[in-house]
């Protein structure tokens, strides 16, 4: 990352990516055109008197996890993640803050557009608008209400997509966080079997992270459903292997996933984690047709 102040108002921020993490975070991963190279963010802020804006590409407002892993409670990501929600924009947002609350709307060109130099074109002639209601009532307690609504859809003017996010925290002592999440999505004419309608999803989790001196465990539970696979379509073979007509009995698919990942930091550097993972579905669409999977993950990160 490198960040320049160009006065007391005024700042901007590139962050880089390099190597397989990119390829995930720019949606080529497994395509056969991997780009291992990514710029993540690279925006411009202004800020004064409570406000803040912000121009180019940046975040989503939306969910727990974030892209530097190692600010996560466990070391991999959910389905939440990449299906529930957006991971970046291009466009510009404006920002009011209190002590107390965090409001925040904006317009960009969509989710994670695959248009124009390093992801920052659109693949419509639309836009979409983001929003953030956020609330701080104690050092215990926050939540936030965000979103986006607008089309996503490469190449048309219509069918908007919808995400409703609530993501919060509860810190009932100084040892336990307790994050939670709770999505709702829906995207208009994108059924895979049903035309006309649309396709829905719902999706929610709870990542409650304990840390004690260098110790910390933080765990995972998490579930989401794709009522017409709109978000979930490339898992599966949606056809009916008779007739080759959409299958109605394979337009549905629940996941959810449970893991834990202990850590220690040595010399409140370097920290060291595991992650013991457990995926499931209702159907055989996991890895190597599996209704179920496991899987063992080992991450170091230094902090300097």
């Amino acid at each position: 990352m490198v960040k320049h102040q160009l006065n007391e108002t005024v700042y901007g921020v590139i962050r880089f990516d390099a190597g397989s993490n990119a390829a995930v975070n720019n949606f080529t991963s497994g395509t056969g055109k991997q780009q291992l190279f990514d710029v993540r963010e690279a925006y411009a802020v202004a800020q004064g008197s409570g406000l803040t804006f912000t121009a180019g590409k940046f975040a989503t407002y939306e969910g727990i996890e974030v892209i530097d892993g190692w600010l996560n409670p466990t070391i991999t990501r959910g389905f939440l993640y990449y299906l529930a929600e957006p991971v970046t924009h291009v466009g510009a947002k404006l920002h009011y803050t209190t002590p107390m609350f965090d409001v925040g709307a904006g317009v960009v060109n969509g989710w994670d557009t695959n248009n124009g130099f390093f992801y920052t074109g659109d693949n419509n002639p639309m836009k979409t608008v983001l929003w953030r209601l956020a609330a701080t009532p104690s050092p215990m307690f926050w939540a936030a209400f965000s979103g986006a609504y607008g089309v996503e859809k490469p190449g048309v003017d219509s069918d908007p997509r919808l995400s409703l996010d609530l993501t919060g925290a509860v810190t009932p002592i100084p040892q336990l966080a307790i994050n939670f999440q709770g999505n709702y999505g829906s995207e208009k004419n994108s059924h895979i079997s049903k035309p006309g309608e649309a396709g829905k999803w719902i999706g929610f989790g709870l990542q409650p992270v304990v840390k004690v001196d260098a110790y910390q465990v933080g765990l995972r539970f998490e579930y989401f459903s794709d009522d017409g696979l709109s978000r979930t379509a490339s898992f599966v073979n949606p056809t009916d292997a008779t007739t080759g007509a959409p299958s109605n009995s394979n337009d549905k698919i629940s996941l959810w996933t449970l893991g834990v990942a202990p850590g220690y930091t040595i010399a409140n550097a370097l920290l060291l984690r595991g992650e013991f993972r457990v995926d499931g579905a209702d159907k055989e669409v996991l890895w190597n047709g599996k209704k179920t999977q496991t899987s063992l993950t080992f991450a170091a990160s230094y902090f300097f």
